[in-house]
């Protein structure tokens, strides 16, 4: 009802009365032949000999005790030595979630405090604390100059916000820390900061400032630099608020030089303008790219070329997510009957990627060409890449040709003529500059044999029992669960295919949604068995009965997605009608500013025709658009795909 009063606006979106952000970088320059250099540099050797030794590729897991050494290596290795493990901190900081026990870092801190720890002396390391020298001498000069300011300075390591407490105290300098779990509320710790005026600085952890405006302040600093973008513009939303009365707001970013974090300042959060503008919704897709990024970092050797490499590699991709996230934004105006649907698409495009893999794609067209096309090539052409020549044999390309041309697939492949075509299995749409033709699940030749298989009655297994080790993911609950796959084809100006899947656990009749529901069925397909005494074990009745939640739920989901398809289409139309007519008034207005210089001229010869072209240009535009306006109505339909049980034992 609200839809056309209420419109949804991205932080990245709005320009007007915008705050100017102001990031300043200050690296701390480590002696090599310091402690400090020394201590950085024993931990990150330490964490990739583990990780090889112990066969370790998690994010988390590797970066937990990189990111402490660099928040504050004094707190890291007092932390380390007194046993302290508090790792909530950095889960959440890295993942944007706390989980009790998942983790285990214990083996890892007693690796390093058998390898490094045993040669640090923590008094050296606090006396010569290079980056509280220098984080003491720009904020005491800053708040000297400006007796009327408060800054907010930000850490996800709380022995780090304890360290700085007691330091800025020997300093004669009043803080109040902001941490998780404190008794007080911290609404009220916030105001009583704000009316304290000898309080001068808010240490704060990430999970504490979630939620709370700090906007009466102007200045912020990053004491650590969080490996995910995201946490980054979520501590930088503290002051960039609605209410910030200052034009320009200042963020400070600590760094030790020449280490990771340091390389991922310059060559990735510089490079997107992190701390120059916000970064819309991309919170899914960049934690998928930092978590990759954060893997290759740390869990083998690498020697500075290969780390820069690997960075650069992660900034492009994310380069490449925002690029397209902005120019879907700029047509999104022409989209509204649909709002924010469009523009979640994209992070929905990326993740979908996860659930039918560049394998499945290969196994699924070798398959078929084993069993039903007789002389066809499919040649592999090297072992690390999904890169084929393939060709068709005259049989198979004819029939291709014939579904082509039924489908209106015209343009997508080459593989329809029988020549050997270099293709490379790819889930991402099919770019024209692309030298080779990419294969995805959109691809004419899986459609064509999907289409084939349909026809030949195997196209899929109607009902299917899967066991599953829980040994193997404990994502879910141990248990039963019915799950129902469906096929929705929805065809308007362009022709869509979904293939929904919901799940629901049997015993508790609890509904999963639609992406738990996925997670579970790719999960079963990856890690699953044939679970073959399923009749022995499951009641009939009860299954059927949950059969039918899932059946009943997909029936909801498909109107859902119907009415939202519906909108989508009819704004596709508008959009292209509307395309259509600047082109036609672009022409229009060229022939009639030649049509009246003949008149003036007197050049009877040459009016007739340029009237016949005005004449053609408007009998065009007209066939164009309804031809459009036959295409409004969005037809749709659903099929039936299979279903079946999965056993998460």
């Amino acid at each position: 009802m609200l839809r056309h009063a209420i419109t949804r606006t991205r932080k990245s979106e709005v320009t007007e009365l915008r705050v100017i952000r102001e990031p300043v970088k200050k690296f701390v320059e480590l002696d090599p032949d310091g402690p400090e250099w020394a201590f950085y540099q024993s931990v990150t050797d330490a964490v990739r000999r583990y990780a090889v030794e112990c066969g370790i590729s998690d994010g988390f897991l590797l970066a937990g005790p990189q990111r402490q050494v660099s928040s504050c290596m004094y707190a890291a290795a007092k932390a380390w030595k007194e046993k302290v493990e508090s790792y909530e901190e950095q889960l959440y900081e890295d993942f944007g979630y706390a989980d009790n026990g998942s983790f285990e870092l214990s083996p890892l801190i007693d690796r390093l405090r058998t390898e490094v720890l045993s040669d640090i002396n923590l008094t050296e390391l606090r006396e010569h604390d290079s980056k509280y020298e220098l984080f003491r001498g720009a904020i005491l000069g800053y708040l000297k100059d400006n007796p009327g300011e408060k800054v907010i300075v930000f850490s996800f390591f709380r022995k780090t916000l304890s360290y700085l407490s007691e330091r800025l105290y020997e300093d004669g300098v009043k803080s109040q820390v902001l941490v998780g779990g404190m008794k007080e509320i911290k609404q009220d710790i916030i105001e009583r900061f704000r009316e304290n005026s000898e309080t001068r600085i808010l240490l704060s952890s990430e999970v504490a400032s979630e939620g709370v405006d700090l906007q009466f302040c102007r200045v912020l600093v990053n004491y650590d630099l969080p490996w995910n973008p995201m946490k980054v513009e979520q501590r930088i939303g503290r002051i960039d608020r609605i209410g910030q009365e200052a034009e320009k707001i200042s963020i400070i970013n600590l760094l030790y030089a020449n280490t990771i974090d340091h390389k991922i300042h310059e060559r990735l959060y510089v490079r997107l303008k992190i701390f120059e503008r916000a970064l819309g919704g991309m919170e899914a897709i960049l934690g998928e790219e930092i978590s990759e990024l954060t893997s290759a970092l740390l869990s083998r050797p690498l020697t500075e070329a290969q780390e820069n490499q690997r960075i650069d590699q992660t900034a492009m991709a994310v380069e490449k997510i925002r690029q397209d996230q902005d120019e879907l934004e700029q047509q999104a105006s022409h989209l509204i009957a649909h709002g924010g649907y469009i523009l979640d698409e994209v992070q929905a495009a990326h993740q979908f990627k996860k659930r039918i893999t560049e394998q499945d794609l290969v196994a699924y067209v070798k398959d078929y060409l084993e069993k039903y096309c007789q002389g066809y090539e499919f040649t592999q052409l090297a072992s690390d890449e999904l890169r084929f020549d393939i060709r068709l044999p005259a049989t198979a390309a004819a029939a291709l040709d014939d579904f082509i041309k039924k489908k209106k697939l015209y343009g997508q492949t080459r593989l329809a003529t029988g020549e050997i075509v270099r293709s490379l299995f790819v889930n991402r749409v099919r770019d024209p500059r692309q030298k080779v033709e990419l294969i995805s699940q959109f691809h004419p030749l899986i459609r064509f044999v999907s289409h084939e298989l349909q026809s030949k009655d195997e196209a899929f297994y109607p009902l299917v029992a899967v066991r599953v080790s829980a040994d193997e993911n404990k994502d879910f609950e141990k248990g039963e669960y019915a799950f129902f796959v469906s096929r929705w084809v929805f065809t308007g100006i362009k022709v869509e295919e979904e293939l929904p899947v919901r799940a629901v656990q049997i015993c508790s009749g609890k509904l999963l949604s639609r992406e738990e529901s996925w997670d579970l069925l790719n999960r079963a397909r990856v890690l699953g068995t044939d679970w073959l005494s399923v009749s022995n074990t499951i009641d009939i009745d009860t299954f059927v009965h949950a059969l039918d939640d899932c059946n009943e739920a997909l029936e909801a989901d498909y109107q859902s997605i119907r009415r939202q398809r519906t909108n989508e289409n009819s704004d596709r139309v508008n959009f292209q009608i509307e395309s259509a007519q600047r082109h036609r008034d672009r022409q229009l207005q060229t022939r009639y500013e030649i049509l009246g210089r003949y008149r003036l001229a007197g050049n009877t010869r040459m009016i007739p025709p340029t009237e016949g072209r005005i004449r053609k240009v408007k009998e065009r535009f007209d066939v164009q658009v309804e031809k459009l306006r036959q295409r409004t109505n969005l037809t749709s339909s659903q099929f039936e795909v299979c279903c079946g049980v999965i056993q998460w034992q």
